[in-house]
């Protein structure tokens, strides 16, 4: 098997949410969420998609009552 391994979503959207809660630097996001620069171009790419602002209502839409 040759190339990157795959991160998973999650382990991302984990590291977008801890980068934005805590107002670190890329650089500084945990290993454990995969690599920064993963994280990094999943925000970049949500924010230009306009992902961002729509997303909380999407995710409580989902949320059990």
């Amino acid at each position: 098997m040759r190339g990157r391994p795959a991160v998973g979503r999650r382990r991302l959207v984990d590291g977008t949410r801890w980068r934005v809660r805590t107002g670190a630097q890329w650089r500084e996001v945990p290993r454990e969420y995969g690599p920064w620069q993963a994280v990094c171009e999943l925000f970049r790419r949500w924010r230009w998609g306009g992902v961002r602002p729509v997303l909380p209502t999407r995710l409580q839409a989902r949320a059990p009552g």
